[in-house]
């Protein structure tokens, strides 16, 4: 089964439940895939159907920051629940020392000084969907400052 077609079941098993949150958020990706499609005119690939959704758990992110920041707990919970359906739909997180490891080797092949920028730019193209950009950047800074 293709991933419109999961979603599309999964939005009907979501309505028959009553699962308002995940009902609201499955339309909204839908509606991104749709937008995206056209913008594209074209049928979505996995790779660009990750990236919607990769995207998506970045503006929810960024929104529980600020609704937490700006004491809202209510808007940032509703935000951490559409961010957790979200991310049932992207391809399985690699853990920290996993990346570690990748990153290490890395900064190993870099030779004299290696920078930031290089080495993100190298462990962002061996981990594109299997890791979060900060969750590499935390584990690039740390590795290159230690």
């Amino acid at each position: 089964m293709d991933f419109k077609a999961q979603l599309q079941s999964d939005l009907q098993a979501a309505m028959k439940a009553g699962e308002t949150i995940k009902r609201d958020t499955l339309r909204l990706l839908l509606t991104t895939l749709t937008n995206v499609e056209m913008e594209t005119t074209g049928e979505l690939t996995q790779v660009d159907f990750n990236k919607v959704v990769q995207r998506e758990v970045k503006k929810r992110r960024e929104a529980i920051e600020a609704f937490t920041t700006g004491g809202r707990p209510d808007r940032a919970e509703k935000e951490s629940q559409e961010l957790e359906v979200l991310q049932a739909y992207l391809p399985e997180q690699m853990s920290v020392d996993e990346i570690k490891k990748i990153v290490q080797e890395i900064i190993d092949n870099a030779g004299d000084a290696p920078n930031m920028g290089q080495i993100m730019g190298q462990a962002m193209g061996k981990l594109k969907d299997k890791a979060d950009g900060n969750v590499v950047r935390q584990v690039v800074s740390e590795l290159l400052e230690g």
